[in-house]
């Protein structure tokens, strides 16, 4: 299994905290709070996963001739966006659990 290469990983990183920053900042006026390090952290496992997958995919039909791609290009595509929708609802609810359990809220309201 091949290692993924570190700039990759370095500016997901990046990204996901300047954009999580601006997020709070824009909502809150107030980047520096402890939401936004779940926050990043959320965006970061999302681009790490549905990347990761995307490239899977990518690689295993790279090597196929055209008219085969031509049948399975909208198949693929609407399973590639429901797993990554999946994926991407699950890491969410699972970082909004745990923020609950760090800060104590009640749990009646997070459904």
């Amino acid at each position: 299994m091949k290692k993924k290469p570190i700039h990759v990983i370095i500016i997901a990183a990046l990204f996901s905290i300047f954009f999580s920053i601006i997020f709070k900042w824009a909502h809150t006026g107030n980047p520096f709070r402890g939401e936004t390090i779940m926050y990043a952290t959320i965006i970061f496992i999302n681009i790490i996963i549905t990347g990761s997958i995307a490239f899977r995919i990518f690689r295993k039909y790279s090597n196929r001739p055209t008219y085969e791609l031509q049948k399975n290009v909208i198949r693929n595509f609407i399973l590639f966006v429901l797993i990554a929708f999946a994926i991407s609802l699950f890491i969410v609810s699972l970082g909004i659990f745990c923020f609950y359990l760090i800060k104590g809220y009640s749990f009646h309201r997070f459904l």
